[in-house]
């Protein structure tokens, strides 16, 4: 499969037009870190991919074999049996199969050709959709990327997170899967998308199928914290902050009301930095 996998990945690239690998977020120097969908998610999407194929390849199978009765018993009989019934539909699919019996076996040649041939892309397909999924988390920013046909991505800031949530149904416990939800008070924008596709609230980001969640959200809510720390600290850090302006000097200076002005807009900036968490 992977021999087939790498004849047709870089044409689909091509004919897909997906972007190159995403850029990373916001973020300082030697923080990144990508993580990508578990490899179970992948096996899980094989197994279906191969269900469907022998199913459809047993589908076309019965539909030949259908076929080949018909023609065998004898289509003038049958169609002989529908006029005196006054079977006026019957005898028009019977005459039908009758002018184009002869071209049967050249159906059936296109039919198992068209089988191979569109197993390299079909299983290319679901390939991509495994590897084309990035997660991609600075000390600033999550990044998430997804999808081949619908190339959707999206950035949400920490400053906005307000909730990391882990969902994991029965399917993904057995496969050691899970989705990892990131809420936003603010949202975070979409850089990239294509019209019609799934809407997913732009507020919301969704690291899929994941095999390591815990580390994940460990890692940010730890990421989470050192923000908040290096971004308003508590409030003796604030009463230190104002404690530190100078005194306005007598009354009749001329730098009293610049002083006081300069007081109350640190005193509202540290407010407001508090009141954001």
């Amino acid at each position: 499969m992977n021999r087939l996998f790498v004849g047709a990945r870089g044409g689909l690239l091509r004919i897909l037009r997906v972007p190159p690998d995403p850029e990373p977020p916001a973020g300082a120097a030697g923080s990144l870190r990508v993580f990508r969908a578990g490899r179970n998610y992948y096996r899980l999407k094989f197994w279906l991919w191969s269900a469907k194929q022998v199913l459809a390849l047993l589908t076309f199978v019965f539909t030949l074999w259908i076929l080949h009765r018909v023609v065998d018993e004898g289509l003038g009989q049958l169609r002989e049996r529908a006029e005196t019934r006054n079977k006026s539909g019957q005898v028009v699919a019977i005459r039908a199969v009758e002018r184009y019996s002869g071209w049967l076996p050249a159906l059936e040649c296109l039919g198992f050709a068209f089988a191979l041939l569109q197993l390299p892309f079909t299983y290319a397909l679901i390939r991509l959709d495994y590897e084309q999924r990035w997660y991609l988390v600075t000390d600033r920013s999550l990044r998430i990327r997804a999808g081949v046909w619908n190339v959707r991505e999206m950035t949400l800031s920490f400053a906005n997170i307000q909730q990391i949530t882990l969902q994991q149904g029965p399917l993904q416990r057995l496969l050691g899967l899970a989705d990892l939800v990131v809420t936003t008070a603010g949202g975070g924008a979409p850089i990239a998308g294509q019209p019609g596709q799934p809407s997913t609230p732009w507020h919301t980001g969704i690291l899929r199928a994941v095999d390591n969640a815990d580390e994940i959200r460990d890692l940010m809510q730890e990421r989470l914290r050192q923000l908040k720390s290096a971004g308003t600290g508590d409030h003796d850090d604030a009463k230190d902050a104002l404690a530190a302006v100078p005194l306005p000097p007598p009354h009749g200076n001329v730098s009293h009301d610049n002083s006081l002005a300069a007081a109350r807009e640190l005193l509202r900036e540290v407010r407001a930095l508090h009141n954001a968490w």
